[in-house]
């Protein structure tokens, strides 16, 4: 058993209390997922957490934690892509594209209020040009 995966059993365990009995090591599954991840990098390895029914990858090169993902569902190519993605040789391409989403929302978020604004104040003007009322004691109270 590698040093880090030592380590990590016994995190786990000082957290949990069940110590290696919450994950359990995969080896091998239908779609060769683990040998295809050791083919990226060998210290890759592929763990069923029981805790949370979900399985997770490791490496255990990494210096703190060997935890790298959770994956949400089966092991299966999407496993493969999201490692791929996520690499620490791919963190400048990783934050640019997270910038870049961040940005798209800001504008969205910003273009709906311009829109809702201007159907307000649009509203507004029309409202005023059309003569049915007086709007200069609008923003004032009335009842003093």
């Amino acid at each position: 058993m590698h040093v880090y995966y030592a380590q990590y059993y016994a995190h786990i365990k000082q957290k949990t209390g069940e110590g290696c009995m919450a994950l359990i090591k995969i080896q091998e599954n239908s779609f060769n997922i683990v040998q295809r991840l050791k083919e990226i990098d060998e210290n890759y390895f592929v763990v069923f957490n029981t805790k949370t029914s979900k399985f997770e990858i490791h490496n255990s090169a990494q210096n703190l934690s060997t935890f790298c993902l959770t994956v949400d569902g089966e092991l299966d190519c999407r496993v493969i892509k999201k490692v791929l993605k996520t690499r620490a040789e791919n963190i400048e391409k990783l934050l640019r594209e997270i910038e870049e989403h961040n940005e798209k929302l800001e504008k969205e978020k910003n273009r709906k209020v311009h829109d809702e604004l201007s159907f307000k104040l649009g509203e507004t003007f029309d409202y005023y040009k059309s003569g049915k009322e007086d709007l200069t004691g609008a923003y004032s109270t009335r009842f003093v």
